[in-house]
């Protein structure tokens, strides 16, 4: 990721911080908790994450890392994001739950812990100067993982947004493919929201 796209996703979301109490889902980009909750429901059905452990990558709040923990205790959690005051909140909120772990850095140069499963919400929905950088941060997430990567992306651009990104589906699907031959989509459950799932 170049100089000018990191500048711009820390302006983005300083803007919406500015715009929206701290805390809010909103100043991460979420339009609604319900919507945020719902792919939450959505990623998790990857696996049972009891006795596993998961790497947030992108984590923003970690609220990803309450709702895991909720229904999984025994999951050991690393959330990992570039921006600080997201991870200052991450860790106050979240950071004396038993096995779980902060780290703040950029994802695509960070050398990443081999983790079982990897997830990424809204991680990959960011636009990039490199054209090939969504298909290259879903190979490195892939490969970073033991057993599987879920991820969720955007299927159409927010009005009046100029820094998030939408794919087709259908591209990304193929291209997944590639990399596992055992690969699920879901598509049913937003109109503008996708989530793929990788297994090794």
């Amino acid at each position: 990721m170049s100089l000018l796209d990191t500048a711009a996703i820390f302006k983005y979301h300083n803007n919406l911080t500015r715009k929206y109490e701290k805390g809010d889902v909103r100043s991460l980009g979420w339009f609604t908790p319900e919507s945020q909750l719902l792919r939450f429901s959505i990623l998790s059905k990857i696996a049972n994450f009891d006795n596993c452990s998961v790497l947030d990558a992108g984590c923003g709040y970690a609220d990803l890392c309450g709702y895991i923990k909720n229904i999984h205790p025994t999951c050991r959690y690393y959330g990992i994001d570039q921006i600080p005051e997201f991870i200052l909140k991450a860790v106050n909120d979240y950071g004396n739950m038993p096995d779980v772990v902060f780290f703040q850095g950029d994802i695509e140069m960070a050398s990443l812990p081999i983790l079982d499963y990897t997830l990424a919400s809204g991680l990959l929905c960011y636009k990039n100067s490199n054209p090939l950088y969504v298909f290259e941060m879903i190979q490195k997430l892939f490969m970073g993982c033991r057993i599987g990567l879920a991820f969720n992306m955007l299927s159409k651009e927010p009005e009046n947004n100029t820094l998030l990104n939408a794919y087709d589906k259908n591209m990304i699907f193929s291209f997944c493919k590639i990399l596992s031959s055992h690969c699920v989509l879901h598509d049913n459950y937003l109109e503008d929201d996708y989530t793929i799932f990788l297994y090794h």
